[in-house]
């Protein structure tokens, strides 16, 4: 898979770029939830404070891509 490369370690949360931020911060999530990195199909831009706490490293809100449901009906 193309996301699991090990990512640098960049502790000047400054000058970090919003595309590493998230690419860091999809792996984080995803270590914690024990998922796949390509079941996060993107994040949601919220343009309010959780925004702001997702850029500067915290967790930022992913939408998880459904997993194929075989029901029998």
């Amino acid at each position: 898979m193309q996301g699991d490369e090990v990512l640098s370690n960049q502790t000047k949360k400054s000058k970090i770029s919003n595309t590493s931020t998230l690419k860091t911060g999809r792996k984080r999530f995803a270590e914690q939830h024990l998922i796949r990195i390509s079941q996060i199909k993107k994040i949601i831009k919220v343009k309010t404070r959780v925004d702001l706490a997702a850029r500067k490293g915290h967790n930022p809100i992913f939408i998880l891509v459904p997993k194929m449901q075989t029901s029998l009906n």
